[in-house]
């Protein structure tokens, strides 16, 4: 009924930031179909403003439209405004041409501009496809420090990582509060427990790998772990 009722609203309060916070809505339902949908039935100018617009890029890259969302972006260039947006939708075209210089180099600017967990996730996705684990290392360590609340970014970091570099990787995941999520998950205690395993580190690996028998225990993957 979402599209019903959308309708009804905008016809007594056409506004745009009533249509941002719809097409909020949408995105955190991940319902980029029906996003796409709605921003074609605005009227303009409301469907040609930047605000708009630029929603409408995010929203082609999720659906693995690259050429369209690069041709929505690009009269958006000069509009400093939304630059980091279109820093990160000129990165990820790139990231999916196979262009991971170029990708890194859009993405590291999308991150100086506005340092988020979105940011460093986008560009440390790149820079393990890139192999690049030393620079990896350097936003890790940088992000870290500047942002030591961020639990979930640190997590993700530390997971992308750990195959590169252990020692670091783990010394994040022994975070107080990064443990509390550890503990309730199965899937990242599994995980861990397989990286401290392979570490030589059996007694913490066997701390990880029983709580994620006790989360999980007719998984197949986590009984393989543990019995390792």
């Amino acid at each position: 009924k979402f599209d019903n009722n959308f309708d009804i609203y905008f016809k007594n309060n056409p506004l745009k930031d009533h249509v941002m916070f719809a097409l909020s809505v949408l995105e955190n339902q991940r319902q980029f179909e029906q996003m796409s949908a709605l921003i074609e039935r605005l009227p303009e100018p409301m469907q040609s403003t930047d605000a708009v617009q630029l929603q409408k890029a995010m929203v082609m890259l999720e659906l693995k439209q690259f050429e369209q969302a690069e041709a929505i972006i690009s009269p958006l260039d000069k509009n400093q405004t939304v630059r980091a947006a279109t820093l990160y939708i000129k990165g990820r075209t790139m990231e999916d041409a196979g262009d991971l210089v170029q990708a890194a180099n859009y993405l590291t600017a999308y991150y100086e501009d506005l340092p988020s967990f979105h940011s460093v996730n986008a560009l440390a996705n790149v820079l393990v496809k890139a192999n690049r684990s030393e620079q990896l290392l350097s936003v890790a360590k940088e992000y870290v420090e500047n942002f030591p609340q961020d639990n979930t970014a640190s997590l993700s970091l530390a997971l992308k990582l750990a195959p590169s570099q252990p020692a670091f990787s783990l010394k994040l995941l022994e975070r107080e509060q990064i443990q509390w999520l550890i503990e309730r998950n199965w899937k990242l205690s599994n995980n861990i427990a397989w990286l401290y395993f392979t570490q030589r580190a059996p007694e913490k690996a066997i701390k990880y790998s029983t709580n994620a028998l006790l989360l999980n225990a007719d998984n197949n993957q986590v009984k393989l772990v543990h019995a390792n």
